[in-house]
């Protein structure tokens, strides 16, 4: 074997510096892509994060305005849209209940007028409810019990404002059926 000489050690390394170069290359590029790629689902990842802790944290805070914990907001929330009312209609109408609930406590309000005057019972039930759920369960149990349409609509309203009557069909399932719907929440 021939001894190699200076020339040919050259030619050689000038013959393996273009692939190496490439190669290397390909090596920068395939790791620009991988940190982007990386960069991505970090981004990604963390947008998801964001998302779920903003849905928790408004559903803590509509809850606790509601007067009802996390856990029942969102049972009934599911309990209302699987029997038609959707969430916008069953948060605005368990905030009229909250609200007609004082009223009723402080004696005035169309709920006040209207259960003074059909079902004193359950005006004086209601007061002493001693929270929200437990307000919504005696008004929906009475809606269920109510033949009339019209009479039925009428509480509705008085207690859960203009979203009362999509509240009906919920209604309709009684107490057992929500309490049904809430268990398949959990």
């Amino acid at each position: 074997m021939p001894k190699p000489t200076v020339s040919t050690t050259f030619n050689a390394v000038d013959r393996l510096s273009g692939p190496i170069r490439r190669m290397q290359q390909n090596v920068k590029r395939f790791a620009l892509a991988a940190g982007v790629g990386m960069a991505a689902a970090t981004f990604a990842v963390a947008r998801s994060t964001m998302k779920f802790a903003e849905a928790g944290d408004e559903i803590a805070k509509t809850s606790r305005r509601l007067g009802l914990s996390a856990e029942s907001f969102q049972e009934l929330r599911l309990a209302a849209d699987r029997s038609g009312v959707s969430a916008e209609s069953f948060t605005t109408a368990m905030e009229r209940l909250n609200k007609n609930v004082g009223d009723l406590r402080a004696g005035t309000g169309t709920l006040t007028t209207l259960l003074n005057k059909q079902n004193p019972a359950l005006a004086e039930q209601l007061k002493l409810a001693e929270s929200n759920e437990q307000a919504f369960s005696m008004l929906v149990e009475q809606m269920a019990a109510i033949e009339n349409p019209m009479d039925r609509a009428s509480l509705a309203q008085a207690a859960f404002g203009r979203a009362g009557q999509e509240l009906i069909v919920m209604a309709e399932e009684g107490t057992a059926g929500i309490e049904a719907l809430r268990e398949e929440a959990r």
